[in-house]
């Protein structure tokens, strides 16, 4: 059987997107923690993308899910045309622990928002 999380603050928040603070986690790219430390367990949080930002190959060392919130996000893996596509607002995507991808802004005018969760810190190495 799948393992199902569930993240939790253990407590009722309600927070206005736009009161949100993205701290700097590489050039172009921010991360606002929601829910969890994304540096420490199991997280949920935003990713701010800058207009035109394109990521090189890169992993997670843990399984990743997330949504796009707003923008034009692309995620190529090599070898997978079905990860070609082009996503837009409401579009959900996973990485496999290891999986090597590229992640990029669509726009070169417009930031890319998309909300991602994990069960451990948030990790990323270029592959």
């Amino acid at each position: 059987m799948k393992k199902i999380s569930v993240l939790a603050l253990g407590e009722t928040v309600f927070t206005k997107l736009d009161s949100r603070t993205f701290l700097p986690a590489m050039e172009g790219v921010g991360a606002a923690p929601v829910v969890g430390d994304f540096t420490k367990g199991a997280h949920g949080t935003l990713i701010r993308l800058d207009a035109g930002v394109r990521l090189p190959l890169h992993h997670y060392t843990a399984p990743l899910t997330g949504i796009v919130i707003s923008g034009a996000v692309a995620h190529p893996v090599p070898g997978n045309a079905k990860t070609n596509d082009t996503l837009g607002p409401g579009d959900v995507f996973s990485f496999a622990k290891d999986e090597p991808h590229e992640t990029n802004n669509m726009s070169d005018d417009e930031p890319a928002l998309f909300f991602i969760f994990q069960d451990s810190p948030w990790v990323f190495e270029l592959d």
